[in-house]
């Protein structure tokens, strides 16, 4: 028995250490993320009592209002020729519009705007003014939503050039 215990203590001395470290080492460690990570699991508690509802929903219904823009682009060597072009063709659209049913307190102005137009030479790496865009689009918001495609040809037919943003709601 005494060889038995000899050898055991002095032959497998650095087995029996290492043996003896590891689970002490585990034990310290599991118990250190034990601490780190207890706010994680007191969140987590708080988490698991709170109810969270997600729904959507969807519903159908007709139309029973429209809203459209309609203009014209204009172009001229000069800001003047340009915008007084564009202002005849503003003109005769309104009064075609009006002619075919839209009121007045149906329109308004939607976009306006005056633009110089360059020439970009790549010899000379210079730009030259060439001219001068107006754009000038007006907006019809109406509750008869059966006329706007009479009302899109009937600002075409007038000179519109522009037909754009065309919403239905309700």
């Amino acid at each position: 028995m005494k060889t038995y215990r000899n050898y055991f203590h002095f032959t497998n001395k650095e087995k029996l250490s290492i043996t003896a470290t590891i689970p002490i080492l585990s034990i310290l460690i599991m118990n250190g993320m034990v601490n780190k990570y207890s706010n994680v699991n007191a969140q987590k508690d708080v988490t698991n009592n709170t109810l969270v509802v997600s729904c959507s929903a969807t519903t159908q219904a007709i139309s029973d209002e429209v809203t459209a823009s309609m203009g014209v682009e204009t172009t001229n060597t000069s800001a003047q020729s340009a915008l007084s072009s564009n202002s005849n063709f503003m003109n005769k659209i309104l009064e075609a519009l009006k002619a075919a049913g839209v009121q007045e307190n149906e329109t308004s102005t939607a976009i306006f705007s005056i633009s110089p137009y360059y020439n970009y030479s790549s010899n000379t790496n210079q730009r030259r003014l060439i001219g001068f865009a107006v754009s000038n689009s007006l907006q019809i918001k109406n509750s008869n939503i059966e006329n706007i495609l009479k009302w899109i040809d009937v600002a075409v037919s007038a000179g519109a050039n522009n037909v754009s943003n065309i919403y239905f709601s309700v």
